[in-house]
């Protein structure tokens, strides 16, 4: 029996907050996190953060230009 990947559409957020509750940061998937996401394609959205704290969301593909499995 040959097992399939399921393509998901998912989104991906890892948010990260102080002590005190107050600031909150939105963290890019570590490369471990990474590699488990491209179990469900390349193309499952990130949440990222630029310099301005705006959130943005990427594909694997965006973040990972040169996946070693590609």
């Amino acid at each position: 029996m040959i097992n399939k990947r399921r393509k998901a559409n998912h989104m991906y957020l890892c948010v990260c907050r102080q002590k005190n509750g107050e600031l909150r940061k939105i963290l890019s998937p570590c490369d471990i996190c990474q590699e488990r996401l491209y179990y469900w394609g390349n193309d499952v959205k990130c949440a990222i953060t630029n310099d301005n704290n705006d959130i943005i969301f990427k594909s694997l593909n965006e973040l990972q230009p040169y996946y070693w499995r590609k």
